[in-house]
């Protein structure tokens, strides 16, 4: 309505269809999943117009729909149950940036749990965590930490990536260290594959670890040879 996009669903036994957001400013979402228990859905909206940076926000969907699907709610009345932005931190973005897919995943083990990529909005934000937010609650835990979200971290880092622009005009080779920017989880969402950029020649390269072990790089590239919108 009004060119801007809401989210609808459909029962299953009786084909009925229910409007469940009725944003009329900005588009509900840029992406949305059903929870693997079919109760919710969640979806990354926009914090802001414009903004480019993105809130997990779910809706309920029960309560649209009596056990025989029959029941709409009156237009004139308020919907029967209301998005919830489960980021409370209003400095943080998460599971759309600016290079790579978008990190958003479910599992049917804990259908009440959502997995996405999440960093503090600024400059550094393509650089992301992972963490695991409970639909019911909002409470949001850290599951996988990139080196670039801590002070110290971030500090390493660029004085490793320093030294080894240094060393490079003594002729003196030394790899300089890579930061994640997208993640891959298995099939038990144990985030076991990544891919990582360096600082100092924007070479790209591919790295994976086994269930119990350290990272290794499979695969890495020259920037020349990179396309991080393909990423």
């Amino acid at each position: 309505d009004n060119g801007v996009r809401n989210i609808f669903v459909k029962h299953r036994g009786t084909s009925k269809i229910r409007q469940v957001t009725f944003y009329d400013e900005l588009d509900a979402c840029a992406h949305f999943e059903f929870t693997p228990d079919e109760r919710s859905i969640a979806f990354l909206r926009e914090a802001e117009r414009g903004s480019e940076n993105y809130h997990l926000f779910a809706i309920d969907i029960e309560p649209f729909f009596d056990e025989d699907g029959e029941r709409a709610h009156d237009p004139s009345s308020p919907p029967p149950a209301q998005p919830r932005n489960l980021i409370k931190d209003p400095n943080m973005t998460c599971g759309i940036g600016f290079v790579g897919g978008i990190q958003m995943w479910t599992s049917s083990e804990f259908p009440r749990d959502i997995y996405m990529s999440t960093s503090r909005i600024g400059p550094y934000a393509i650089f992301w965590d992972i963490s695991r937010v409970d639909i019911d609650s909002a409470e949001l835990a850290l599951v996988e930490q990139n080196v670039m979200s801590t002070t110290w971290g971030m500090v390493r880092v660029i004085l490793l990536t320093l030294v080894a622009r240094i060393l490079s005009f003594c002729c003196i080779r030394m790899n300089p260290p890579s930061v994640p920017i997208q993640w891959f989880p298995d099939d038990r969402l144990s985030f076991r594959g990544r891919i990582e950029v360096d600082l100092l020649n924007l070479g790209a390269s591919f790295s994976a670890r086994p269930r119990k072990g350290r990272w290794k790089t499979l695969h890495s590239c020259r920037f020349e040879d990179t396309n991080l919108q393909l990423v």
